[in-house]
């Protein structure tokens, strides 16, 4: 085989909505288990208490991370055939983790809001 076969070959394959569709799971589920890992390893000295604006940040993440990552994902690949649901659903409960439970995730979030509202343009 050619080196330029070689190359095609390889480019074909980081297009395909195969690599891109489990490398972007497999992404979900390493952030998950990092968060998982921080949210058990954390200090618990004391708990801050999230307001409105917190729990609206939250809401709304949650729903544009369900919406761009999972049903984008769902509906422009029909990779892979079988275990959609299953993987829909466990997307989903990754996504309720982060926003709703996981400390480490909420406060990347919040910590992003206020740097882009600090953000000078």
């Amino acid at each position: 085989m050619k080196a330029e076969e070689k190359i095609l070959e390889i480019l074909e394959i980081l297009i395909s909505d195969k690599f891109w569709f489990n490398f972007i799971q497999l992404g979900i589920i390493l952030i998950f288990l990092f968060a998982l890992y921080k949210d058990l390893n954390r200090n618990r000295g004391f708990i801050i208490g999230r307001g409105e604006e917190s729990r609206k940040l939250f809401m709304t993440s949650a729903g544009v991370i369900i919406t761009v990552l999972i049903s984008v994902i769902f509906q422009i690949s029909n990779y892979p055939k079988d275990g959609r649901v299953l993987l829909y659903l466990v997307d989903i409960i990754i996504i309720i983790y982060f926003c709703f439970y996981s400390s480490w995730f909420t406060n990347k979030l919040v910590a992003l809001k206020n740097s882009f509202e600090k953000r000078k343009f």
